[in-house]
């Protein structure tokens, strides 16, 4: 699918298991991965050195620096990084989002 675009978003990274070493960030795309696919992750600044660890594995990425995230916070970012991409949630997605906050 070549002309879709793909977001991951993956939450709370600094609470991964450290046996998977994934706070290193080894699995984050590196510059010649799909231009197609794009990733938002959320991680405390001072947890496992995964904040510094993301910075040092996309260098070019975007920072959003979120003090208290609630479900509309979450759902007003994602909306807005979909935007830049002129896509958005369907009404079924978007009400999906963040229930899990709940």
């Amino acid at each position: 699918y070549p002309d879709k675009l793909f977001l991951i978003v993956v939450d709370a990274v600094n609470q991964f298991h450290e046996g998977m070493k994934a706070w290193d960030m080894w699995w984050l795309p590196r510059k010649e991965a799909t231009s197609n696919l794009r990733f938002m992750i959320s991680t405390l600044n001072h947890e496992n050195g995964t904040f510094e660890n993301a910075q040092d594995a996309c260098p070019d990425a975007v920072l959003t620096p979120v003090l208290q995230m609630s479900k509309s916070d979450l759902q007003g970012m994602i909306s807005a990084t979909l935007a830049r991409f002129n896509k958005k949630l369907t009404t079924y997605d978007d009400s999906l989002l963040g229930n899990q906050m709940e």
